[in-house]
């Protein structure tokens, strides 16, 4: 053994001594002698004196009993030790993660509670809501659900309150609602049950004070005038394109609105269809390329190679967008950009074609079917079955990411976008309604509340346009987003479908002369009060919160728009009218403080007619008593003076005879007994015979009775005859009644005769 190795094993020898010593397990002689023999080994070794084997041994013997004793305690003793002291820290480790975790999951309740409290401070009402109701479907055992609930039914007052101050009344309604309909036990429910009826009557306020823009349909144009089909309009600016069948096959046609100029675009004898425009550029998907057959896959005729073409009006060229074999259909442009659906991966996929940079680009890889794309700005929006029902999926150029816009298990169907605006329909309530959804505030609205379907929405600007089938038939209507009001834009009895629309023009395609033609219609602006749909909000309130305060304030608001809508009718001299909405004031608010004012105005309505009566020629004047008798069919008292003039006494004593009111009787029979002379040689004018025989024709016994005294006075009869005349009918209506021969003694009809 080499000098270094030895040092170091006596050394370490010496060091297992001192240990052995210092737990007592030598006696303090017996180690200075060892520890003394070790010293002078160790001594020796560092002189590089070595020791003969024997001696070696013996020094050995000396050390080992003691050093390989203290060395087997130490390995036989130590690892168990080493693997008890690693056990327990690692099981205090992993009791202190458990608590930890169930501390933290405890916690987690609390933790997202005052997030959501942080979230509704804040005013993110949607994002609190969600907390809120993470908390009660996750840990329905805590402390901290029913706080939540009731928490989240506070966040909907809350957003339903901001709502209405910005007057947002139907959105802040809808937040009331949920409060009502789904959480009946929250303390905040009685507040949100008042909450409504006072967002009907502001909403109903500011529709009675505020004039607004409203659009109106002018005449409709029809377009095309072939005897073939034309559909699918499209429009930009002045131009509208449509695919067109008077050549045998579907041709592109372009009409010109400014030049009032049609344009034939496509030549071939293949199908071209689908056409949609911008600018001066109009695409279509095209068979030229393919064969027109029977498709087994779609169990239609259809082409197995669609391609997109494009025509450039400016340079009159027309240019092959796609040229893969499989199909390519539904194209759509917006500025430089073409978008359709693509079937060259085995699905359909959604393909995007740049002019400018003359680059194709892959939209989505899904393996299901995405199809009917739609492109406006930046945002392209398609038709996405890869949740195995249809929803809408929406591509930003700008950020490449894609998204959804509608996510549940019902489908959605033909939609459409404009700006932030995506529209569609889907069937919720068993028939097919428009929907909305904003994407600047991820709000979803039902705009259609009628329970016919309506499909294919289209927008411009704040209005929609979509085929309704309310009527027994498709027409097509209009909803303005900025003044929440619906208009029926076409009211034939045949199918009107398909709008689309630019600026204020619609265009759709119209079956009433049993072919498909295109029609057209511009709208017209008009600057109105919104007093029935202002009524509407009120009644509402009166019918549906009764015990509300504001009932009986909604019921004094109904009859100031009654009152308000009569003065502009009667401004603009439409008279009846105005009539009619003062009529409803009296006859159903008559308590309203508008009552004796709408009394008033009926009044002097009454005065220019019965101005018309007093100098008018014999039509006017007639006209003019008819309508006094509209005036005042409830309210015939106000006519009785009229039977003391002669001059008016006979045009208005038919109309009275009309109304037939009771009370009516003793004043007509003292009209004639004042008005009615018998002239020379016993002859009555023309009017007073005629006014005597109506008496006795009307069919009211106390003035027929009154004729025959009058008759027997001045020495007049009564004779039967048998003809055609008109009478006023007695509480009916003027009508032409038969005369036949009978005796006066039979009641029957007669006229009057000289004696």
């Amino acid at each position: 053994m080499k000098n270094n190795e030895e040092l170091k094993r006596i050394k370490a020898a010496l060091n297992t001594l001192t240990i052995r010593y210092a737990k007592g397990e030598i006696g303090r002689e017996e180690y200075e002698k060892l520890k003394k023999e070790l010293e002078r080994m160790i001594e020796e070794e560092r002189s590089k004196l070595t020791l003969s084997k024997d001696e070696s041994l013996s020094k050995e013997e000396i050390i080992k009993p003691k050093v390989s004793g203290l060395e087997k305690e130490k390995h036989e003793g130590g690892w168990l030790k080493k693997f008890l002291v690693v056990s327990i820290i690692f099981f205090v480790l992993a009791l202190i993660v458990i608590i930890a975790t169930a501390y933290w999951i405890g916690k987690e309740p609390e933790r997202m509670y005052h997030e959501g409290e942080n979230l509704q401070y804040n005013a993110q009402y949607k994002d609190a809501i969600a907390k809120y109701q993470t908390i009660a479907v996750k840990y329905p055992k805590s402390d901290y659900s029913s706080k939540a609930k009731e928490a989240t039914a506070e966040t909907y007052y809350e957003w339903g309150h901001e709502l209405q101050k910005n007057k947002q009344y139907k959105y802040a309604i809808e937040k009331y609602n949920i409060i009502v309909d789904e959480y009946y036990d929250s303390a905040i429910k009685p507040n949100a049950e008042e909450s409504i009826p006072q967002c009907y009557y502001e909403w109903g306020q500011k529709l009675q004070d505020t004039p607004v823009k409203i659009f109106v349909p002018r005449t409709e144009k029809q377009i095309t005038m072939s005897s073939a089909n034309q559909i699918s309009p499209a429009i930009y600016d002045d131009k509208i394109v449509w695919q067109d069948y008077r050549n045998g096959n579907w041709d592109i046609y372009m009409y010109d609105l400014s030049t009032k100029k049609e344009k034939q675009i496509t030549m071939s004898s293949a199908n071209q269809i689908s056409p949609a425009i911008y600018d001066d550029k109009i695409v279509w998907q095209d068979c030229r390329n393919g064969e027109y057959h029977y498709m087994y896959s779609i169990w239609k005729y259809d082409c197995d190679n669609w391609d997109i073409y494009l025509y450039d009006l400016s340079t009159k060229k027309e240019k092959q967008i796609t040229t893969n074999k499989m199909s390519q259909s539904y194209p759509t442009i917006y500025d430089d950009k073409i978008v359709w659906q693509d079937y060259r991966n085995g699905n359909w996929d959604i393909y995007l074609y740049d002019l400018s940079t003359k680059k194709e680009k892959q939209i989505t890889t899904h393996t299901t079917d995405q199809v009917i794309p739609l492109i406006y700005e930046n945002r392209i929006i398609w038709g996405d079955y890869r949740n195995l029902n249809w929803d809408i999926y929406l591509y930003n150029l700008s950020s490449n990411i894609q998204r959804s816009t509608t996510r549940d298990s019902l489908h959605q169907y033909d939609h459409a976008i404009y700006e932030n605006i995506v529209i569609w329909v889907e069937n919720i309530t068993g028939n097919y309604g428009v929907y909305m959804y904003n994407l600047s505030n991820n709000m979803k609205t039902k705009i259609t509340e009628n329970i016919a379907n309506q499909q294919f929405p289209a927008m411009y600007g704040n209005k929609i346009v979509w085929q309704d089938y309310r009527n027994g038939n498709y027409d097509i209507y209009m909803y303005d987003l900025s003044t929440e009001n619906e208009i029926q834009i076409t009211v034939g009895s045949s199918h009107q479908q398909y709008p689309a629309m630019y600026g204020n023009k619609i265009v759709w395609q119209d079956y009433r002369n049993l072919n498909w033609d295109i029609y057209i219609v511009d709208l017209e602006p008009k600057t109105t009060i919104q007093y029935n749909d202002a009524i509407e909000k009120f009644m509402i309130i009166t019918d549906k919160y009764s015990d509300s305060p504001y009932s009986s304030k909604g019921e004094e608001a109904i009859a100031q728009c009654y009152y308000e809508w009569g003065q502009e009718l009667q401004d603009d001299k439409k008279y009846d009218d105005a009539v009619k909405k003062y009529r409803k004031i009296l006859e159903e608010y008559p308590l309203s403080a508008y009552n004796s004012r709408a009394d008033a105005a009926i009044d002097e309505i009454a005065e220019s007619y019965i101005n018309i009566l007093l100098t008018g020629d014999e039509t006017s004047r007639e006209n003019a008593a008819e309508t006094l008798g509209r005036i005042y069919e409830s309210d015939v008292d106000k006519l009785l003076p009229l039977l003391d003039n002669n001059e008016t006494v006979y045009v208005i004593y038919p109309i009275v005879i009309k109304i037939g009111k009771e009370s009516t009787e003793d004043e007509l029979i003292d009209a004639i007994n004042k008005h009615i002379e018998v002239g020379f040689w016993g002859r009555l004018r023309e009017l007073d015979e005629k006014m005597l025989e109506d008496y006795l024709n009307c069919g009211n016994k106390k003035l027929r009775e009154s004729v025959e005294e009058w008759a027997e006075r001045h020495n007049f009869i009564i004779t039967n005859a048998t003809s055609y005349e008109y009478h006023p009918t007695w509480g009916g209506r003027i009508d032409y009644r038969y005369y036949y021969v009978g005796s006066k003694d039979r009641d029957e009809p007669g006229v009057i005769s000289v004696y």
